[in-house]
């Protein structure tokens, strides 16, 4: 069975929650990876969210997450209905 778009919206209901994406409220699941680099290690937030939540999403598109705001960094889709927004908080 394919996973429709409403399929994902529910999916990201039950383990997500709702964020702020270039002023309108979406749901995403959110991340904060621990990432190694060449010069140690960080901490790279993301959100997950439907690829249909993400029309007109650029680098630099705010995101709030509990009144801390963010600017979208790279959006990388995945190629099945879900995009991956890497952030930057912004200063």
């Amino acid at each position: 069975m394919l996973e429709t778009d409403i399929d994902r919206l529910a999916a990201l209901r039950t383990v997500g929650e709702q964020v702020t994406l270039g002023g309108a409220a979406v749901w995403g699941m959110w991340s904060n990876a621990y990432v190694e680099t060449l010069g140690g290690a960080t901490r790279v937030p993301a959100l997950l969210v439907r690829e249909s939540d993400c029309a007109g999403v650029t680098q630099a598109t705010q995101v709030v997450r509990g009144g801390v705001t963010y600017r979208v960094a790279n959006v990388e889709s995945d190629g099945s209905g879900y995009v991956t927004l890497q952030l930057q908080r912004a200063s």
